[in-house]
């Protein structure tokens, strides 16, 4: 996966060198590289269930065709503003059902998890890989899908409380929730 990685920033650089025509960035074959190649080829992603767009540059969809990750793209090696970051941090309300989204500019990645467990969407955890440091290990532990069981646990849960009132019956699943996750933020 990392070498993908580095491969697709190689790519975008030569790709820029040769056609450099002025106004024409970089972020549009770098986002159809990290579908061609990352998504699709390295990571086995369908294509039926992976969406290019503008709002959400890539969402990945589930088997039933809800968002359940989104890739927010910049051009190679921008160096993006809290404004940037800010507007797409604000975006990931527009759909309930994401649970991870990712920031690039292809050589840092800032990884966000999210909850929604009472239909406000809260950032629980936020994590960084940076190409030029990262062992290909970090790589696939970085980008790996949370344990299947553990996930459905946490859908399970989540359902759960969001249909209970306030009370002793919420604070024993909210608990339950968070020594399912805990382990699973501090990783």
């Amino acid at each position: 996966m990392l070498k993908t990685l580095h491969e697709i920033l190689e790519r975008c650089e030569k790709t820029g060198a040769r056609l450099a025509y002025p106004g024409e960035g970089g972020e549009r074959r770098f986002r159809g590289w990290l579908v061609s190649d990352l998504l699709a080829k390295t990571l086995g992603w369908h294509t039926d269930n992976i969406v290019v767009g503008e709002r959400f540059d890539i969402l990945l969809q589930d088997e039933s065709g809800f968002p359940i990750i989104t890739i927010e793209t910049k051009m190679p090696y921008h160096k993006a503003t809290a404004k940037e970051h800010a507007d797409f941090e604000e975006r990931l309300s527009g759909y309930g059902t994401l649970h991870t989204a990712y920031f690039t500019n292809g050589a840092e990645w800032e990884q966000l998890e999210i909850l929604a467990p009472a239909g406000v969407q809260e950032i629980q955890s936020r994590s960084v890989l940076r190409l030029e440091s990262a062992t290909p290990e970090e790589a696939e532990a970085f980008f790996a899908p949370p344990d299947a069981q553990t996930a459905a646990a946490i859908i399970n849960l989540v359902t759960q409380l969001t249909k209970t009132k306030a009370g002793a019956e919420a604070e024993r699943l909210e608990k339950k929730l968070s020594q399912i996750t805990g382990p699973l933020l501090t990783a």
